[in-house]
């Protein structure tokens, strides 16, 4: 988020005053009493009402009854808005973007809904502006100047903090259960397993004995893998004799077939016969 623009009408000392700001930093010089801390209470007000530093009737100029807060500025979505803010007679407060006033959001909690969401701040945006965005005069270390208790306090709410500890709060006792519960079960089993220990001799006997078994179970397993092996040779050799056989018979097929043919050939060729015999008996 990026302010470009502050205007005051008749705001505390400024009858009419235009501020434009540029990105990076910016200087705001001046006397005393010239109308610095103004401008930035100004913008505090218009954008996160974040109050005056006394009520609001002083802070419209002497001798006016309203004072207008216009801020440009430019969301996080990158577009520019413009927030417009009148105390005094005719207070109004509206919202809306940049060269377009008929898309406006009217309604101060509405346009402060809005401008936290433009401006990427989720809560306390008033501890936020007036603590860390902004500090007013002489109180730019008050905070640190409190005990750390309320220092505490006031950090936990600027950032919104104290969830944490909560979090861990909550987190360190289920740990704990966790880790108390995760040792009364190992405790268990290792009572079980004191139950459960035999003769040292035994239990080579027993080791001795699973050998063993595992020695037998790895001759068999090695004898079938050799049974199996002897069975695909054979396999592979019948798939040959098998293929040979249907070549034969693919064969056998082709030359009945010739045969077939070559008798028939013989049959037409001694039906010439007869009738050229009958034709020579004839003539």
């Amino acid at each position: 988020m990026k302010i470009n623009k502050v205007i005051l009408k008749n705001y505390r000392v400024h009858a009419e005053k235009e501020v434009e700001f540029d990105r990076g930093i910016n200087l705001l010089l001046g006397k005393n009493g010239a109308g610095k801390s103004s401008i930035l209470e100004a913008i505090g007000l218009a954008m996160f009402d974040t109050g005056c530093r006394s009520n609001q009737a002083d802070a419209i100029k002497y001798g006016e009854k309203s004072a207008t807060i216009t801020v440009e500025f430019e969301g996080i979505d990158n577009n520019e808005y413009i927030v417009e803010r009148k105390i005094g007679s005719g207070t109004n407060f509206k919202l809306y973007v940049k060269g377009d006033k008929h898309a406006r959001i009217k309604g101060k909690e509405d346009v402060l809904k809005k401008i936290k969401e433009l401006a990427g701040i989720e809560t306390n945006e008033k501890n936020i502006f007036q603590n860390v965005i902004t500090a007013y005069q002489n109180k730019i270390v008050g905070i640190f100047g409190d005990t750390s208790a309320k220092r505490e306090a006031t950090f936990n709410q600027i950032f919104d903090t104290a969830v944490y500890r909560r979090i861990f709060d909550k987190f360190s006792k289920e740990a704990k259960t966790r880790y108390e519960t995760g040792i009364s079960a190992k405790n268990e089993i290792i009572e079980g397993l004191e139950v459960k220990i035999v003769d040292s001799g035994e239990i080579r006997d027993k080791i001795k004995e699973r050998k063993m078994q595992k020695k037998d179970s790895t001759e068999k397993l090695a004898k079938i893998v050799s049974e199996i092996d002897d069975f695909e040779k054979q396999k592979k050799e019948l798939d040959v004799v098998k293929a040979n056989l249907e070549t034969a018979e693919s064969d056998i097929k082709h030359k009945k077939e010739l045969l077939a043919s070559q008798k028939s050939e013989e049959e037409k060729n001694q039906h010439h016969f007869e009738e050229s015999k009958r034709a020579v008996k004839i003539l």
